[in-house]
């Protein structure tokens, strides 16, 4: 009953690197299965014990635990006074449900007869394992060749920054990279040779990235990174240390590649307060792109340098 946003929510926040998007998994198993239970006081027998426990950790919360506390458990998004209420309810019920049955029933147990039964909230709930669960969220967003983001997790963490950016004013680039005539590396290597390219040059996103950055294959041999607190300039600079490092990379089948080498390019943008959405910085992004493709590839076009704003 672990939701989906508050897993991705808990990413966010611990800020996963880009070598594996979901290194932040097992903390947010730890957050939602073993704080949840703690804080229900699952380890204890007094309901007043909880409520202490409970009262003290919500003077450090910020004013959102009980919210985000009963979303974790059973994905339904409550205001704090609600939640508050409910989560005291579910204790109470945990307690009697517990002391009718001569055991610790357990929170989870304890919310889902609340939601089933008391309130009614719940229709025919489905109960998974939360480790195939997750897993197959893992899977939702990770590109299963490379290992890195997909399309999907690029979407909505550029939504994310960029919606950060315009509340804090502070730096976004975002560069978009296409492996030049990866057609004919196909046509001349094979499909397996050309998996492996692709997985050699996402190894190679990934080492010369930081933590905060974020690597994903946007489809086909195109992929794109994004840099939060980022200003154009240092993003160009990181895209072209990228682009050196692949250029001096030998892959299979380099030697018969144009100038015997296998090549990246690339269109760097900055967000501006002109922009109105992510799809204008994307635009931008596929401006410098395919004009670093028209002036021979090998090369990664900052869009300020072309089109000033």
């Amino acid at each position: 009953m672990i939701s989906e946003e508050s897993r991705f929510d808990a990413i966010i926040k611990d800020g996963p690197g880009t070598g594996d998007v979901f290194e932040a998994m097992d903390k947010y198993k730890i957050m939602a299965q073993d704080i949840a239970s703690r804080e229900a006081g699952d380890f204890v027998d007094r309901v007043r014990q909880e409520e202490e426990k409970l009262t003290k950790d919500h003077s450090l919360s910020h004013g959102t635990f009980y919210r985000d506390l009963v979303y974790s458990v059973v994905n339904i998004r409550l205001s704090e006074k609600q939640a508050r209420k409910d989560w005291e309810e579910i204790l109470v019920n945990k307690y009697y449900m517990s002391e009718k049955l001569h055991r610790n029933v357990g929170v989870y147990v304890a919310a889902l007869d609340y939601y089933t039964n008391i309130k009614k909230r719940l229709i025919n709930p489905t109960v998974v394992n939360v480790e195939q669960y997750l897993d197959t969220v893992n899977n939702s967003y990770s590109d299963r060749l490379t290992k890195v983001g997909n399309r999907r997790y690029f979407d909505l963490m550029l939504e994310r920054e960029f919606q950060r950016v315009g509340q804090f004013a502070q730096g976004l680039s975002v560069l978009f990279v296409d492996v030049d005539n990866f057609k004919q590396y196909n046509d001349s290597e094979g499909h397996l040779a050309g998996d492996l390219l692709l997985m050699g040059i996402s190894r190679i996103f990934n080492a010369l990235t930081r933590d905060k950055d974020t690597v994903a294959r946007y489809g086909g041999e195109e992929f794109a990174i994004i840099f939060p607190d980022t200003n154009d300039l240092t993003a160009e600079n990181i895209a072209n240390e990228i682009r050196k490092t692949v250029a001096e990379t030998i892959f299979q089948g380099t030697e018969k590649m144009e100038k015997r080498r296998n090549t990246i390019s690339g269109g760097v943008a900055a967000y501006h307060p002109q922009m109105q959405s992510p799809l204008d910085l994307i635009q931008a992004c596929d401006t410098a792109l395919y004009q670093a493709k028209r002036e021979g590839k090998d090369r990664i076009i900052n869009f300020s340098k072309i089109n000033p704003i």
